[in-house]
């Protein structure tokens, strides 16, 4: 319904004016809620224990080793007699190169055993982490996910 109401303008001549259309009176409703992921229990056991799979699994694997960029191989430049064999070495498991001796004093020898030592150590901190990452998503999904803050507060 459309009322209209009388303005004086400073001539002293009425004119009318429509109101204000009315405020809403309710505020919009608020999204669904999330809906949970529930599986079952085996499942994120399952999860977990594949995080311990990975975790021993890629400590066991090869790990290869560039070391061509290594600062210890420049110096070869200054002795024109060195010739340079490739600079990539096969190390092993990454569990048993985590401390790498040097076969003789060579150059080439010191830079392969920092390589492996590196590279060995990459692995194992990457399968560490991931494993990690797993096992956590499983127990929180065994024990029912995240409490809320309300019952984390103490009584």
């Amino acid at each position: 319904m459309l009322r209209r109401s009388p303005v004086t303008s400073g001539a002293g001549t009425e004119t009318t004016r429509p109101d204000p259309p009315p405020e809403p009176a309710s505020s919009p409703a608020p999204p669904p809620p999330r809906p949970s992921v529930t599986l079952p229990k085996r499942v994120w056991r399952a999860i977990s224990v594949f995080g311990l799979f990975l975790v021993v699994t890629l400590s066991v694997l090869p790990v290869g080793a560039r070391f061509g960029d290594d600062p210890l191989l420049r110096l070869r430049e200054l002795n024109p007699e060195l010739s340079p064999p490739s600079p990539t070495a096969e190390c092993g498991a990454a569990v048993g190169s985590l401390d790498v001796q040097p076969l003789d004093t060579s150059l080439f020898e010191v830079a392969r055993a920092r390589a492996c030592e590196r590279a060995a150590r990459r692995r194992v901190y990457g399968s560490v982490a991931a494993g990690a990452i797993l096992v956590m998503i499983g127990l929180l999904g065994t024990r029912g996910g995240i409490p809320s803050p309300a019952r984390l507060r103490p009584n």
